[in-house]
């Protein structure tokens, strides 16, 4: 193996800049800001990114699998979104990146892969009951795209895949919706993961002036969209945190004014 070859296995980010991977719209190399190198080049086990839109979460989740299967022979990648629309816009992204490094492959479908040295990259439709991705076994990396909109039947449907590969990851990627779910649970209560958090004040790619066009639209659709915010309907007069405030038995007394 090449000193080169070692560098890009070690550190992802690097392999991306020096190959010109993330392109803006205007079709010119990204430099990748800290948050997105963090992402990138993190070893964890489990990592939850939550994550404003338009910040790129799925380019770096395919780009994540295409990684692995490139420099990790034998990988078995799943990119799971929790529909055939976006499993397949994830896929072509993956495909978009292997067309770029001019890649080889022995086998080659709508929604999958499988390069020279036996790494597969698998995008799959999650479905409701997570039944599209049951037979998959011991994967190298699952990342689900879009988590916080997945159901938690396929999120249960991961979990079991796992444990036969010490060395396999599960990364959660999404913007908040709402207060409920896997997604909202892990983000909210769970330890044992690595978080990253990037509202949209965070990312100097955006201007003031288009940021308040969105915020025009709506404060609570900000809130969510943008600032990362787990709130829950907006029509709903109650959120969480005021309902459970609601049932607090610990009350102040309240001191009369004589007049």
């Amino acid at each position: 193996m090449s000193l080169e070859t070692e560098a890009y296995r070690l550190c992802p980010s690097l392999w991306i800049e020096e190959n010109e991977l993330l392109l803006d719209y205007k079709g010119r190399p990204v430099i990748l800001d800290e948050k997105q190198i963090e992402i990138l080049d993190s070893s964890a086990s489990q990592i939850v990114l939550l994550c404003h839109r338009q910040f790129g979460k799925s380019s770096l989740s395919a780009l994540l699998c295409l990684h692995r299967a490139m420099f990790f022979e034998r990988s078995l990648c799943l990119l799971v979104a929790p529909s055939l629309r976006q499993s397949s816009e994830n896929f072509r992204r993956v495909a978009s990146f292997m067309e770029t490094l001019e890649l080889e492959l022995t086998e080659d479908t709508k929604l999958s892969c499988k390069l020279p040295n036996r790494s597969r990259i698998v995008a799959l439709p999650g479905g409701d009951e997570g039944e599209n991705i049951r037979g998959y076994s011991a994967p190298s990396i699952v990342v689900e795209d879009e988590s916080s909109i997945c159901s938690d039947p396929l999120y249960e449907s991961i979990r079991p895949m796992l444990i036969s590969n010490p060395d396999s990851r599960l990364i959660l990627a999404a913007t908040a919706h709402g207060q409920k779910g896997h997604f909202y649970k892990i983000w909210t209560e769970e330890k044992d993961w690595l978080k990253i958090f990037v509202p949209v004040t965070e990312n100097s790619r955006f201007t003031p002036e288009r940021l308040e066009q969105e915020r025009a639209r709506g404060e609570l659709y900000f809130r969510q969209e943008f600032l990362c915010e787990f709130l829950t309907d907006e029509f709903s007069l109650f959120d969480d945190e005021r309902i459970s405030q609601a049932m607090d038995d610990t009350i102040e007394e309240i001191k009369m004014t004589e007049y």
